[in-house]
């Protein structure tokens, strides 16, 4: 038969062990998390530049009008700027690719907001 003391023992350590199971889930949550924004930002930059690019260029390939409508200079503009674009989420997307490589080199933690507000009685 078990002791008391042989018993706590056995419920600290499950304890224990359960506190380092909770911690190694939330730095898997907080690098999930810090990948996902990471993510979000690059595309955001890439979408960002490529309609940058058509609001001040669009005129140039003719944007908003029909294939069968444009001269063939705005179609001639139109591939040059469909090469830029397939450059741009290229590169953008390597980037992307790198930077998530290069975040499983680290332990991440995220430091949630900590506000007290304390009571006045």
């Amino acid at each position: 038969m078990e002791s008391y003391e042989e018993k706590l023992a056995a419920m600290v350590a499950s304890h224990n062990a359960s506190k380092v199971e909770a911690r190694e889930n939330y730095r898997i949550q907080s690098k999930r998390k810090l990948r996902q924004t990471i993510e979000t930002k690059i595309n955001t930059v890439m979408i960002g530049a490529l309609d940058a690019i058509e609001k001040e260029f669009g005129n140039l390939w003719g944007h908003g009008i029909p294939n069968n409508q444009k001269t063939s200079e705005q179609l001639s503009m139109l591939e040059i700027k469909d090469r830029l674009r397939t450059v741009i989420l290229n590169n953008g997307n390597n980037q992307k690719r790198a930077a998530v490589t290069a975040l499983d080199e680290y332990d991440v933690e995220w430091k949630r907001h900590h506000i007290q507000i304390d009571r006045k009685d």
